[in-house]
């Protein structure tokens, strides 16, 4: 999906009212695997999640990002287009969301590389579906500790 401007309204849902086990959180999977983002995407939306966008490209992910605020993505390290490492490269000059790989690129190196560019997590495939979802849910729960105490001013006496 491109984004476009009635895109990013249809994912907006700051508007809405304390909706029960709806989250907030905008999240960005990107993957050359169908099965897999779409398989993450029900995962995630049973979790409560509603504000997710999938691509399958280098390109797409980085449009996407160009134009609207992400909290959290994840990311295939082996793209048709790009390599996992230089998206995650160029996601880091718009924004420092935490970013999780993907990948079945498992050698030591790799995940030195992937952590070493920017990367907060670095996952291998085959994975454990729910385990991903747990790591996702920790790394934006760690992001909102961190707002939350960037908010706070300190008390001088």
């Amino acid at each position: 999906m491109v984004p476009t401007s009635r895109n990013i309204e249809m994912l907006d849902t700051t508007n809405l009212k304390a909706v029960v086990g709806m989250r907030n959180e905008f999240i960005l999977l990107v993957d050359d695997e169908k099965g897999i983002l779409t398989m993450l995407e029900t995962l995630l939306k049973k979790e409560g999640y509603h504000r997710i966008v999938t691509a399958t490209t280098g390109r797409e992910a980085l449009d996407w990002v160009a134009t609207a605020s992400f909290d959290l993505a994840v990311l295939d390290v082996m793209l048709p287009d790009m390599d996992g490492f230089e998206l995650c490269q160029q996601i880091r000059k718009f924004t420092s969301i935490p970013i999780l790989f993907l990948t079945a690129r498992s050698g030591d190196l790799d995940k030195l590389t992937g952590l070493g560019i920017g990367g907060d997590d670095y996952i291998t495939k085959p994975f454990y579906p729910l385990e991903v979802v747990a790591r996702i849910q920790a790394q934006l729960r760690r992001q909102q500790l961190y707002k939350s105490s960037a908010q706070l001013k300190p008390h001088f006496f």
